[in-house]
């Protein structure tokens, strides 16, 4: 089932149907927002919703220990290569590559953040050692082509990447098991479906006969979406280069060229001046507030133009039922007041980041799977009729 079934009405009316039934609890689902900042999941456990969040980074090379030798992070073999991901690689190599989405370094990343879940004990161990359904992401301007059509080869590669060879964890063989099945999303729309659906699968409000404009503020792409009563308007709908990890390092630059340094500060060192407006360089405490104020609205000011050239002014954009805001950057980053004063039918969800990977997993379970159970049975009844 592809994600293009999602802009039809008619499935948006299976998920009525399908909430009236109770969902097969395995294989179980797990739906990975493989971003470029920030890898979020999301899964039903037990019959409720958990979500959770580690930062994509890796390394090839050195990394940090405890004193004692203990690894702050783990080894992965993929294709060949050995990545470091976790806590200890503290200068990442760059995800910002033209085929993140279908390399060694992403199905590292993505195994880590399983990994994390059972570790954690958000998920069960069972997700490493019998089959499940992993639903995965790409932004909108690579899951469709300018066409409108879907990209299926990119699609298919990225599908067959993890299905052949996946990534093993070094110091004990963990990886997915052979029979698990991988589906991709799109990301933007996939925010649009949780949007539109709730944790029992049931329609919220009126949203699938509305036209509602997606803002998805991500670590390297911000994407944008309009879905006429569940149909996506391509002339509407695209990705920028724009997000949180640009932003970082525009506050690196400024930083540099307040404080006298060269080379480029880590990413948690960063991320924790950008969220608190302060921090340590040269082994001093400084002040960035207003280096982190600048950087925010120019951001804010670039996302927003690129909302007008999508949407369209606030003035032109009446047919608009809702503008809703999500991804990493929802919150940390754009001028949501400012916004909200020129589009008043701007909404953020609750805890936005996690947006996408809520509304994968919804469509892969309450329209996808059940689509196909429907199918089964249709076709058991012809079978013995």
């Amino acid at each position: 089932m592809s994600m293009t079934t999602m802009t039809k009405t008619t499935g948006m009316k299976a998920v009525a149907e399908a909430a009236l039934f109770k969902m097969p609890a395995a294989p179980m689902i797990l739906a990975v927002d493989d971003g470029y900042d920030e890898t979020k999941v999301a899964a039903y456990v037990d019959g409720k919703l958990v979500t959770y969040s580690i930062p994509s980074w890796a390394q090839a090379d050195a990394v940090l220990t405890e004193m004692g030798g203990g690894a702050l992070g783990d080894w992965y073999e993929v294709d060949g290569e050995s990545w470091m991901v976790g806590e200890a690689a503290f200068r990442p190599v760059g995800t910002r590559i033209e085929n993140y989405h279908t390399s060694a370094l992403n199905r590292a990343i993505v195994l880590h953040a399983i990994c994390e879940g059972v570790r954690q004990g958000i998920l069960p161990d069972t997700v490493l050692s019998e089959p499940i359904e992993v639903v995965l992401g790409l932004p909108v301007s690579s899951f469709y082509l300018k066409s409108g059509a879907k990209n299926d080869a990119l699609i298919q590669r990225k599908v067959e990447g993890f299905a052949r060879t996946g990534a093993t964890r070094t110091r004990d063989g963990a990886t997915l098991h052979p029979a698990s099945t991988f589906h991709v999303y799109a990301q933007a729309m996939s925010a649009w479906v949780d949007h539109v659906l709730g944790d029992d699968g049931r329609k919220r409000g009126r949203g699938d006969n509305e036209t509602i404009a997606i803002v998805d503020v991500g670590g390297n792409t911000s994407d944008f979406a309009l879905l006429r009563s569940g149909r996506v308007d391509h002339r509407k709908s695209g990705s920028e280069d724009i997000g949180v990890l640009h932003i970082l390092d525009e506050l690196n630059t400024r930083l540099q060229a307040a404080h006298g340094f060269s080379g480029k500060l880590s990413g948690p060192a960063l991320r924790d001046i950008l969220q608190t407006g302060h921090g340590r360089i040269r082994g001093r405490e400084v002040d960035a507030a207003e280096i982190v104020a600048a950087v925010k609205t120019q951001a804010a000011r670039t996302i927003g133009q690129y909302i007008t050239q999508y949407v369209g002014a606030a003035r032109g954009a009446a047919e608009i039922d809702a503008l809703v805001v999500v991804g990493g950057g929802a919150e940390s980053v754009l001028d949501l007041d400012g916004l909200r004063a020129a589009y008043p039918q701007l909404m953020v969800p609750a805890n936005a980041r996690f947006a996408n990977a809520r509304g994968m997993l919804r469509y892969r379970l309450f329209v996808d799977r059940w689509t196909e159970l429907q199918r089964g049975s249709t076709a058991a009844t012809g079978a013995s009729a």
